[in-house]
């Protein structure tokens, strides 16, 4: 019994030999043939590379100009806006934030 366990499992481990080695072989060949044959290449009849149109893009500035964009008032910042030091507290971190706590 323990005679035939070991040779089936010597066996299952030849039949696992031979598919990686054969998909070594495959995959080194795919390799290889990418490289010295290189990406196809368009026949000259053939529609290859399509120049892209490129569009004109043109911008309309006149409806700057409508009332609409004429009663806008600029905006100013006022000093009634800018927090004071007081309101504004700057709570320091740790000296070195990358220093476990531990």
């Amino acid at each position: 019994m323990v005679i035939i366990s070991f040779l089936e499992k010597r066996k299952k481990q030849k039949y696992l030999l031979w598919v990686l080695l054969l998909v070594v072989l495959t995959g080194l060949t795919v390799v290889l043939y990418s490289a010295l044959v290189g990406p196809a290449k368009p026949l000259p009849g053939e529609a290859g590379i399509v120049p892209i149109q490129k569009k004109e893009i043109i911008i309309n500035l006149d409806i700057l100009k409508s009332p609409v964009f004429q009663e806008f008032t600029p905006f100013e910042i006022s000093e009634e806006a800018t927090p004071t030091e007081e309101e504004v507290r700057v709570v320091p971190g740790r000296e070195n934030p990358f220093v476990p706590y531990y």
